[in-house]
Formats: structure tokens, sequence, C-alpha cells
């Protein structure tokens, strides 16, 4: 598997305009940390109230921060959509507890109505972190169903478990289907075309990373255990349980880098294309040195971390338009000012996702 990121341009048809445009970010990890500081402090002193109004303003700066064609995109959710779909999320927890408590039948009856309802949030959340979400005032929007929400949240999940993980690649492939179709910009959808192959491909690579870490590190440690431990049998468990929490450490990063290649090198929004020449050996490299900096620093490096990573991650993206972008916004701010904004319905909500 190439872990480079280098990947070559489709040959494209004659006269399709090809200059890509790159991703860019703008902000800088000084400025980041006074918001990050000021968010930490507000949201310690409020007891995790002012967390709502924490995550708009670091939503808002790196939208503000991230350009395409020397524009840059926006956020305009409010706190109190957020605050809301936290209380939801607190009050539904302790619903479930206190009848957890009450009794099981009753547990089992709300575990099952959260089940019912969860697609439906999830659904309402994702049209609203698309709506409040623009690009040179032209907002995105989430069209997907409901019903395909049902199957994607509800459906996909207990295919991967029924067949013991083995067709989770193929629902995370089908997820992302649904996620991209479902998404556009102004009136012009965006599609995906990947391949579940290609998400198979990701994950056998992160389960050998796994795999290989587990053996090596759960064997050295064992080798270190047996000298001063006297039960070799609870001793190796526990030596190969640290390493295949190690293997999955390792994994991560490589696991995103390689999703990330795999979805947005076969998304297009209309007709114009997007390109990530992600390198994995270097994210890697970025991802290690920003934990090692942040655990020296008590935590204080983490915002600069942010930084680092998404500048580096927005540099290996670009937009192949197939014409002239400042045509194509134009168009689309001329049709939503004809047909209106699509405001009605748009449950104002957000649940992390």
């Amino acid at each position: 598997m190439d872990l480079s990121g280098d990947r070559l341009p489709q040959p494209q048809p004659a006269g399709s305009v090809q200059n890509e445009m790159p991703f860019t970010f703008t902000g800088s990890g000084a400025s980041y940390f006074r918001i990050w500081i000021v968010n930490g402090v507000l949201s310690l002193l409020t007891l995790g109230i002012y967390s709502a109004w924490a995550k708009v303003r670091r939503l808002q700066y790196f939208y503000r921060n991230t350009q395409v064609d020397g524009a840059a995109f926006d956020y305009h959710g409010t706190p109190w959509a957020i605050l809301k779909g936290r209380i939801i999320a607190i009050v539904l927890f302790m619903l479930y507890s206190f009848a957890g408590e009450f009794s099981k039948l009753a547990g089992g009856l709300v575990l099952l109505a959260l089940i019912a309802i969860m697609p439906w949030l999830l659904w309402n959340s994702l049209r609203f972190r698309l709506y409040n979400s623009s690009y040179r005032g032209i907002r995105f929007a989430f069209r997907g169903s409901l019903g395909g929400a049902y199957g994607i949240f509800l459906g996909l999940p207990v295919l991967a478990l029924f067949t013991l993980y083995l067709a989770a690649p193929f629902a995370h492939c089908l997820f992302k289907r649904y996620q991209h179709n479902g998404s556009a910009l102004g009136n012009t959808r965006f599609s995906f075309h990947g391949r579940a192959s290609r998400f198979y491909l990701a994950y056998v690579a992160c389960f050998a990373i796994v795999a290989i870490i587990t053996v090596i590190v759960g064997t050295g440690l064992l080798g270190l255990f047996s000298a001063v431990a006297t039960q070799a049998k609870h001793t190796a468990a526990f030596a190969y349980v640290i390493g295949f929490y190690v293997g999955l450490l390792a994994a991560y990063p490589v696991f995103s880098a390689l999703i990330l290649r795999c979805v947005w090198n076969d998304t297009r929004l209309g007709e114009h294309r997007f390109v990530c020449r992600l390198s994995v050996l270097r994210f890697l490299g970025i991802h290690y040195a920003n934990l090692l900096l942040t655990v020296i620093t008590l935590g204080l490096y983490r915002p600069f971390a942010k930084v680092r990573v998404t500048r580096y991650l927005l540099s290996t993206f670009a937009l192949i338009p197939s014409g002239s972008l400042d045509a194509f916004t134009q168009s689309e701010a001329d049709a939503i000012g004809a047909a209106g904004e699509e405001a009605a319905g748009v449950f104002d909500i957000d649940i992390a996702l």
C-alpha cells in the first residue's frame, strides 16, 4: 500500500480547467492558544456551561482561517443550540440510568427508545452542522433522507456485529456515501464514488499494525514481568493487553490518514474534484511529535498541536474546478437568492457526532 501520499491526477477531458486550488490555513498556534486558554478557564468556572460558547469560538476560528481560492469558510452555529444538544444528551443518559436502577425491564425499554430516536438525533445534527457552515456566503446543506439515516445508524452496526465486524469496512464505505451524497453547497450536491475495497485495504493495514505491535510489545513486557511475577498466565494476559492498546494508539493515525485519502480522492462537488495527497509517514511524524510535546508541556502545547496538524492536513488538499469557481459560486448565490434558504425544518440542535 502506498504510504507516501503521492497520487497522480486522473486524466481529464480536453478543455477542462486543471488549475488546482489548494486549501490553506492562516491561523497560528499563538492566536489559538489565547482562545483555548480563555475557553478552558471560563468552562471550568461555569462548571462546563460555557463549553458551548467555547465550541462556537473554536469552530469559527478554524473555519474563518481555512481558505480556498482566496475565500474563507464560516460557521454560524449558536451556543444555545449546542447547549440544548448537550442538555438533551445528559437528560437521556440520566433517564436511562434511573430507569435501570428502578428495574431491568424499565432500563431495557428506555434503552430501546434511545436506540430508536438516536438516528433521528444524528440526522438532525448533520443538517444543523452543514446548514451552519458556509463558503463565500453560500450555506452548505444536508439532504440525506431520514430513512437512510435509520439504515445507516441502525442497520450498519447490526450488519457489522453479525458478521463479526468483517463487514465493518463495507459499512464504513456506505456511511461515507450516505454522508457525502446527502451533502450540498447551495444547490450543488456532493457525490462519493469510493469503493469498499479501498476501505478494506485501510482496515487490513491497521489490523496488521495492531497485531504486529501487540506481539512485539506483549512479548517484550512478558520477558520483563516473568522475572518478578508469580502467576505466569495472568502476567501474559496483562502484557498482551498492554501491547494491544499500544498497537491501537500506533494504528489510529495511520487509519485516519488512509481513510481521509480514500474518502476525499473519490469525492466531487458537482463537476469539481478534490485531491488529497496526505503522506501517512509525515502525518505519523507530526502526530507523535505533537503527542510528545503535549506530554512534556503538561497539555499546554495542545492548541499548537491542533493548529499544526490542521495546517498540514489542509496543505495536502486541493480543489480541481471544472470551470471558474467565481462563476460557480455566483450562480449558486443567484439560485439561492431566488428560491430562499432552506432554514425551515432545520432542527436547532447539535448532537456531537
